[in-house]
């Protein structure tokens, strides 16, 4: 029988044999080596993990929790390094990077360890080696990263400091921070101040509307650092919400409710804002904040774990998926009249843009489904209000498929396609389509993922 960290333990090694080999190698010679290499090193540890997925394996650590819930939360992170992976394997050739092959890798570990943890500040230290870890990759990849990275950095350093704080105001009163400590707390102001703190820094990180200024303005970065910064720094904040809710803050009183309505709130200006847009990479970050809602809602609302994991394993392949698209120029930022030069290429991109809307038969509409009855049964106003927020989250990404299908063909040639990033986008809307056609299997491992009841 495997050992329930055999994954991580794969990943460890990949990390220090790449940064060895870049080191070796330095100064670097041309190509993409090391993008291939974190690609298909990723395959071992996500092979792992796929092949322990719902064995119900404990670690035997104190302070990591090796069940189904992480189990599943692994298997999608994983997932969605391989495919930054491929993404990156399918750049521009230039000089080998073999540092932000080994960063990426960082990342998943780092949101691997956050989602594992059971102690605060382990947690803590998670989400904090993933955010460093972007954040130096961006950098890296050239550029004039202040302008779009300023807001991402200080809403990290704020964030970082309610976290500590909220610790810190928790720790004075029960003297230790592992969950199960946290759990045993008497409720009092000292430990729901401490519990709003952490709340809003953790909804920072996972950009709830307020908290969202930090995403747009990544949309001036290449296509795959602002995959990066979604579906890394993003996502595995919502796994710590969700952590946070049913383990060590699940006594603070008021704690869902205030959930439900930052996911609402989410939810709904996060639809308003795309209904405006056209631009391809301004609607992959709206597109998260309105599925980050829709989560934080499930979540809030204390529903079947499926909910929320399934919204944001529509909006992480989906918006991996489109950004194999954006590596277009000016106009073809939108894949505007794209099926008239690359109908298959345009199939896929209807295909993520559909699931994103909830349109049948695809993965996306599963996930509403799952959504709206757990809402319903928690409160038939609030089932009302996101019923509309699912209709407009439909027209918003059923037109943006239209605009694909249907608009003008652009004057300017295509640039020619990239093989790695053509099979990520075809591979993304595979996943979508065929777990949309028969769920089944992937429901019923994620039910099992029950943490909030």
């Amino acid at each position: 029988m495997m050992h329930p960290l055999l994954p991580e333990a794969l990943l460890l090694l990949v990390i220090f044999g790449l940064a060895a080999l870049d080191a070796w190698l330095w100064p670097r010679r041309e190509g993409r080596g090391f993008s291939h290499a974190g690609f298909f090193c990723l395959l071992l540890p996500l092979t792992a993990a796929l092949a322990m997925w719902g064995s119900g394996t404990v670690s035997g650590i104190p302070w990591l929790g090796i069940d189904p819930y992480y189990e599943s939360w692994r298997v999608l992170l994983l997932t969605l390094g391989v495919l930054v992976a491929a993404l990156d394997a399918g750049g521009r050739p230039e000089s080998d990077r073999g540092a932000e092959t080994t960063l990426l890798l960082i990342g998943v570990a780092g949101g691997l360890l956050a989602v594992a943890s059971r102690h605060l500040l382990l947690t803590y230290g998670g989400l904090e080696l993933t955010a460093l870890a972007l954040m130096a990759r961006s950098v890296r990849h050239g550029g004039s990263p202040l302008p779009p990275l300023s807001r991402w950095l200080a809403a990290h350093i704020v964030a970082a400091a309610l976290m500590l704080i909220g610790a810190a105001t928790l720790a004075a009163q029960s003297g230790d921070l592992s969950y199960e400590a946290l759990r045993r707390l008497e409720p009092g102001p000292t430990s729901m101040v401490g519990g709003i703190l952490l709340l809003v820094g953790i909804c920072m990180r996972a950009a709830c509307i307020p908290f969202h200024g930090w995403l747009p303005p990544l949309t001036r970065r290449p296509s795959q650092e602002l995959t990066l910064a979604l579906v890394l720094g993003v996502i595995p904040a919502v796994a710590v919400l969700a952590r946070w809710l049913a383990d060590p803050l699940g006594a603070t009183e008021g704690l869902g409710e205030m959930l439900v309505l930052v996911g609402l709130v989410s939810a709904t200006a996060g639809n308003l804002l795309a209904l405006v847009q056209r631009d391809l990479r301004r609607l992959l970050v709206f597109g998260l904040i309105i599925h980050g809602g829709y989560a934080v809602m499930a979540i809030g609302v204390a529903g079947g774990p499926d909910a929320h994991l399934l919204q944001m394993i529509v909006g992480a392949v989906a918006l991996v998926g489109l950004a194999a698209a954006t590596d277009f120029r000016s106009e073809q930022i939108t894949a505007a009249g794209l099926a008239a030069r690359r109908p298959l290429l345009a199939a896929a991109v209807c295909v993520c843009l559909l699931a994103l809307a909830g349109v049948p038969p695809l993965l996306g509409f599963v996930a509403r489904t799952r959504l709206l009855g757990d809402l319903a049964v928690y409160d038939e106003h609030l089932f009302l209000v996101a019923a509309a927020n699912v209709a407009v989250t439909a027209w918003v990404f059923v037109a943006a498929s239209g605009r694909v299908l249907f608009a003008p063909r652009a004057p300017q040639p295509l640039p020619p396609a990239r093989p790695e990033r053509t099979a990520v986008l075809v591979l993304a809307a595979g996943i979508l389509l065929t777990f949309g056609l028969w769920p089944a299997p992937l429901v019923d491992l994620l039910a099992a993922c029950d943490i909030l009841h």
